[in-house]
């Protein structure tokens, strides 16, 4: 009889793994943001890595469970046993949530104030090129920026072994040397992912 895994649960089992492991991910948000308020920001920034790694792996459940075969998909196993893939799917949510910020500041500059709609359309309609240049300035600042975070994502696993574990690299690190500065930059990101994985 072959042990039961992630890999080979029914549908029905994957979507109450799914409901069961988000419900964990979401308390171990909570107590990362209770231990940030009592001053704790390295453990508070391991617990939101945490969070994040299981609300990933209740997502791939969650998708199974719908009819998807992911999990059939051949190394898929490795979302489920490995830390810093999950961190790849995490970067990609990242991604997707930056341009939709985007898209809705866009529209919502539109929706207040008409005539800019307008100006677009007819600066595209006189100008194509400026229209274009202007386009790809935008996507010129996007690479910039998402090649900036996919720099801080491939790291993300030392923050969490940092706010967990004391090392000696070269000089001393305690999670302790991690301040409220270093989890609110960690948590501008996360929060992203977070609540795009919640929706």
């Amino acid at each position: 009889m072959e042990l039961k895994s992630f890999q080979n649960i029914s549908k029905q089992e994957c979507t109450t793994a799914s409901a069961a492991i988000m419900v964990s991910a979401d308390q171990k948000w909570e107590s990362g943001k209770t231990l940030a308020e009592k001053g704790d920001f390295g453990g508070a920034t391991s617990l939101a890595i945490v969070s994040l790694e299981e609300q990933i792996k209740a997502l791939l459940l969650l998708v199974d469970g719908q009819g998807f075969q992911f999990r059939k998909v051949k190394g898929m196993q490795a979302f489920f046993q490995n830390h810093s893939i999950r961190y790849i799917i995490a970067y990609y949510i990242f991604v997707m949530a930056v341009f939709g910020e985007d898209l809705f500041r866009f529209i919502y500059r539109m929706r207040d104030n008409p005539e800019l709609m307008k100006e677009m359309v007819s600066l595209y309609q006189i100008d194509k090129e400026a229209m274009y240049k202007k386009m790809g300035r935008y996507i010129m600042r996007k690479i910039i920026q998402l090649s900036n975070e996919m720099e801080w994502f491939s790291r993300i696993d030392l923050f969490r072994q940092d706010g967990f574990y004391s090392d000696y690299d070269r000089e001393l690190k305690t999670p302790v040397i991690i301040n409220k500065h270093n989890y609110i930059e960690t948590m501008e990101r996360l929060l992203r992912v977070h609540f795009a994985a919640n929706e």
